[in-house]
């Protein structure tokens, strides 16, 4: 629409900045449309991991019976049940989004020598917290949150 002054709001924009003026900010949106591409498209951490590992992960609310992954807190916590080795969740999926991570080795270590007696553990690393417990009748339940 134009207004009174003789043309439309682009066109008093234009004229007030100038050709450099329009040039610096359409390079403005277009580094910010190019940082939001890199960084997943507004995805978490846990959340690329996921997706790029294929970890099928279930809906919220969804019958949870067998092993499971659930992404849960706006992508912020990652939820997997491993019980009966029957289910959603691979062990190359889950391995591929633990290195995704970065979990530190001795945390992977730390998780696969936990008994039942030894409760629930916990370890931090970068951005990261991972708290998990085994039974041998629930099996082993491992929560990975982003820290802040």
């Amino acid at each position: 629409m134009d207004s009174m002054d003789g043309g439309t709001w682009l066109d008093r924009v234009r004229n007030r900045l100038g050709v450099a003026g329009m040039t610096a900010i359409i390079l403005a949106l277009g580094i910010i449309a190019f940082g939001f591409i890199l960084s997943g498209g507004g995805k978490t951490q846990i959340e690329r991991a996921v997706a790029d590992c294929n970890l099928t992960t279930r809906q919220a609310g969804a019958l949870t019976t067998g092993d499971y992954a659930m992404v849960k807190d706006g992508g912020k916590t990652l939820i997997v049940r491993v019980k009966d080795g029957y289910g959603d969740v691979t062990s190359d999926a889950m391995a591929c989004t633990i290195k995704r991570l970065e979990m530190k080795a001795s945390t992977v270590q730390r998780i696969g020598d936990t008994r039942a007696i030894d409760g629930t553990q916990s370890d931090e690393w970068g951005h990261y917290r991972a708290i998990w417990s085994y039974h041998p009748v629930n099996g082993m339940t491992l929560i990975v949150e982003e820290k802040g």
